[in-house]
């Protein structure tokens, strides 16, 4: 049961914007007035268009490993070093955040388990 004049304050999740014209809504007489805002995803954030534009903060992977950040080389050695590849300035903005350096058509990176060198992240195509 609602109160009459509570108030519903809507927020989205890091990557997507709110979208509608009301983002309070209040109940009156038993009804929530205005139209119920959306929660879309911000293109390259949340979801990617190319996969090598996707600057979004996830650092695990579809099997939910953490990823090793790209400036270091432990436990994997690699050579994806060359920042122009990145959406970031430098290596350390990339941190250890899901990333497509060489075009393979996903978001991928390599994963902090010494077993397992790289995997895909769970990051969706707008």
């Amino acid at each position: 049961m609602t109160t009459h004049g509570a108030e519903a304050v809507y927020t989205c999740h890091f990557g997507y914007d709110l979208k509608g014209d009301d983002f309070k809504r209040t109940c009156v007489q038993g009804t929530w007035n205005g139209t119920k805002p959306t929660c879309s995803p911000i293109p390259n954030v949340a979801c990617y268009v190319e996969s090598f534009q996707y600057k979004g903060i996830r650092n695990s992977t579809i099997n939910g490993i953490l990823c090793q950040r790209w400036d270091s080389q432990n436990p994997h050695k690699h050579f994806r070093n060359n920042v122009s590849t990145f959406p970031e300035e430098t290596l350390q903005e990339a941190e250890n955040y899901c990333r497509d350096p060489d075009g393979e058509g996903t978001p991928w990176c390599y994963t902090i388990d010494p077993n397992k060198r790289w995997d895909i992240c769970e990051v969706e195509k707008c």
